[in-house]
C-alpha cells in the first residue's frame, strides 16, 4: 500500500444470490473523503462458467429536478454523464445518492439522460443537484472481469485491495452474470477496504 495510505474503515457484504439465470448485482456503498478497495471476494459459478465483473464509475452528473420515493420515471441529469462517445442508455447501470446520505443503484430501464426511468424503484426522494454516478453496462471497458469456473467457488484476497473505485466517494458494483439456467450462482462474499488515498 504505501506510507501514506492508511485503513479508514473495512465493510463485508454477506452471501447474495438470485435464481438461475437472473444477473446478481451488489451495490458497494462509498463513504466520503474514503476510497473503495476490494480486498477480499468469494464468488460461486453454478454448473456452468460465468463472468463477475466489478464496475467502477464512468462518469458522473447531478439530478437535475427533485424526484420522489418510490419514483421509477420522471428522472433526468444534468448532462450527459460519460465520455465522450458514451452516452446513458437502457441497460447501463446508474448510482443515486438519496437525500438520507446513501446511494440507489439501478439499471436504467429506458430513456437517455434528460429523461429517463429506472428498473429499481428509488427508496427516498432525491433533491435537485444531488450526485449520479454512470457505470455503463457490465462489460465496457473500465472494469475488472473475473473467470468463474463451473461448479467451483473463486476467491481471492490482497492486502491493499485487488481493485479500486476510481475516486474517493464514489461507489461500486459487482455484477455476477449468473446466467446458468437452471442452476443458480452466488457472490458469497465481499470485503471491502476504505482508503484515504
Amino acid at each position: 500500500m504505501g506510507a501514506n495510505v492508511y485503513l479508514e474503515a473495512v465493510a463485508s457484504y454477506g452471501y447474495n444470490t438470485e435464481t438461475a439465470a437472473t444477473a446478481i448485482v451488489q451495490g458497494i456503498q462509498p463513504r466520503e473523503g474514503e476510497r473503495i478497495a476490494i480486498r477480499s471476494y468469494g464468488l460461486t459459478a453454478g454448473t456452468s462458467a460465468t463472468l463477475v465483473y466489478f464496475m467502477q464509475c464512468l462518469g458522473t452528473s447531478t439530478i437535475d429536478g427533485a424526484v420522489t420515493s418510490g419514483s421509477t420515471t420522471g428522472l433526468a441529469l444534468a448532462s450527459e454523464p460519460g465520455p465522450a462517445g458514451n452516452t446513458l442508455i437502457s441497460n447501463d447501470y446508474i448510482a443515486i445518492q438519496v437525500d438520507d446520505g446513501t446511494v440507489h443503484f439501478s439499471m436504467i430501464a429506458t430513456g437517455t439522460y434528460g429523461n429517463f426511468s429506472l428498473s429499481t424503484a428509488l427508496d427516498d426522494s432525491v433533491a435537485d443537484g444531488n450526485r449520479a454516478w454512470w457505470f455503463g453496462a457490465y462489460g465496457d471497458e473500465g472494469h475488472l472481469q473475473v473467470n468463474v469456473a463451473a461448479s467451483t467457488q473463486e476467491q481471492e484476497t490482497i492486502d491493499g485491495g485487488i481493485f479500486y473505485a476510481n475516486a474517493k466517494g464514489y461507489p461500486m458494483i459487482c455484477y455476477h452474470a449468473n446466467d446458468v439456467a437452471g442452476s443458480a450462482g452466488s457472490i458469497d462474499w465481499l470485503t471491502i477496504d476504505y482508503l484515504n488515498k
